[in-house]
């Protein structure tokens, strides 16, 4: 496709932050600087630095796309991205632009797609270089549009700016005539149907007026029974858990201040200095239900690991990490069927102090934490290694459930879970039980010594040291096999 210099100038104004580009040679390498007006007319190939609240996937065909690019799509058009997609000049290799909705930052969006599973060097962002859609290719490529095709519509999408974005009402109609949206916002119709309720909700809708938007959705009254009081029974359900989620909300859909506060702590960088994980499970929580206008999130911890490509355990520490800063509130804990509830808090809610800090609430702490720097031995091969935060976290001489257990031990792990360290710790003799089928637990008195007793007892003493010793001869192996590897 070969697109006239206004065509060119105008996709280049919409995804680029600036009128300064950077002029390429055949070799790729860079020839200067140039304005973007003056490298098309003189029909140059240039890169410039793509604006924020848009990146770029380079589904280049020689790293296998098809393992990564279409779940990244999936979950990018999931919170609200429009899709661009053009052929990058290389025969069979794209660009897929992503223009975030409103308050997503180029930053949130690149967490986004590393957690889909995109690798970081496909991912063009703000402070990277990248070529407009239609500019020319260095080796002279054919270059084109290829979803959408009209060149109008896809310099709309590209073109679009926080705030520009509304959820209307042809979108609704769309929504109830295909279950969906163009954008593939909503995974399954149970999703868009209470969408549908919430939207009803912040707009001022009654149940009413939700119900016969849903007798009349063509592609959703099937989920409704048959008879009718069934039917309006569902109706109020549906209705009364969308009227809680905005009710929790204070604004609701117009908490757009509280949204902006909490995307903004996603990427800004308070982060440095803790761990990366906390920022990706911060930024998905953030971005799942800001859609709605809510602090809100109810969402099960395998769901975020699948989604930021973690394992589900380190989810869960830094659940636990964000909860003991204050960041994320737990509203209620998961059970049986039903996702925990958090509340998120932006960065300006929170001492600065308490944001640094990974530590355990000082009441939480006794004087063995002076002794107990590192894992003792008697974790690293006897008691269970997670045993070791359950136990620290219990107050001294002093009784407690677990449910109360729960609400101080950092992670965020299940009562069966706590109850199995619980009991692993009793058969140690480091806690005591009010009765054989008690259900408050005690720490009972213990210094280094005992401990180190135990661990001998076990046949652990010294773990820790060989521990040690293995981790510095592998990294000493690894020190050796780049050094190799870099000649």
């Amino acid at each position: 496709m070969h697109a006239d210099p206004e065509t060119v100038i105008a996709f280049a104004r919409a995804c680029l932050s600036g009128d300064d580009v950077i002029l390429l040679d055949e070799d790729n390498r860079p020839a200067g600087h140039s304005t973007i007006v003056d490298a098309v007319l003189d029909g140059h190939t240039f890169i410039g630095d793509p604006r924020d609240g848009l990146i770029v996937l380079d589904v280049d065909v020689e790293e296998s796309p098809d393992t990564w690019a279409p779940s990244a799509r999936e979950l990018l058009c999931s919170v609200g991205c429009s899709c661009v997609r053009v052929s990058s000049g290389t025969p069979g290799s794209e660009h897929w632009w992503f223009v975030g909705p409103v308050g997503y930052g180029s930053q949130m969006l690149r967490d986004l797609a590393v957690g889909a599973g995109v690798p970081a060097k496909q991912i063009r962002s703000r402070g990277g270089g990248v070529r407009p859609p239609l500019s020319p290719h260095r080796l002279g490529y054919p270059v084109g549009l290829i979803e959408p095709k009209e060149v109008d519509a896809a310099l709309a999408l590209l073109s679009e700016r926080p705030g520009q974005r509304a959820w209307n009402e042809s979108r609704w109609r769309e929504v109830a005539a295909t279950g969906s949206a163009r954008d593939r916002r909503y995974k399954t119709r149970s999703a868009a149907i209470l969408a549908g309720a919430g939207a009803h909700v912040v707009a001022g809708r009654t149940e009413a007026d939700f119900g016969r938007w849903w007798r009349g959705a063509a592609a959703l009254r099937d989920k409704l029974p048959a008879r009718p009081a069934q039917a309006q029974k569902i109706i109020s359900e549906t209705w009364e858990k969308a009227c809680e989620r905005v009710r929790q909300s204070p604004s609701g859909s117009s908490n757009t201040e509280a949204i902006a506060a909490l995307l903004a702590t996603a990427s800004s960088d308070m982060w440095s200095g803790r761990q990366e994980t906390d920022r990706l499970v911060y930024t998905y929580l953030a971005t799942y239900d800001a859609q709605f206008g809510l602090t809100e999130v109810s969402k099960d911890q395998r769901s975020i690991a699948v989604a930021i490509g973690k394992r589900q355990s380190t989810v869960s520490a830094a659940l636990g990490r964000l909860v003991s800063c204050g960041l994320v509130e737990v509203l209620s804990a998961a059970e049986r069927g039903q996702a925990a509830s958090y509340r998120l808090h932006s960065k300006d809610a929170v001492p600065r102090s308490s944001i640094h800090s990974v530590a355990l609430n000082e009441e939480h702490i006794d004087r063995r934490t002076s002794t107990l720097d590192s894992l003792p031995d008697l974790w690293r091969g006897g008691l269970p290694p997670a045993s070791f935060d359950t136990w620290r976290a219990m107050p001294p001489d002093e009784w407690i459930t677990v449910p109360d257990l729960r609400s101080v031990r950092p992670g965020l792990l299940s009562s069966g879970t706590l109850r199995s360290h619980l009991a692993a710790l009793h058969a140690a003799g480091l806690v005591d039980r009010n009765s054989p089928r008690g259900q408050k637990w005690k720490a009972l008195p213990c210094d280094a010594e005992r401990l180190n007793q135990l661990a001998v007892s076990l046949g652990v003493a010294g773990a820790g040291d060989s521990q040690a010793a293995r981790v510095a001869a592998e990294r000493e192996v690894f020190r050796d096999w780049r050094q190799v590897t870099a000649a």
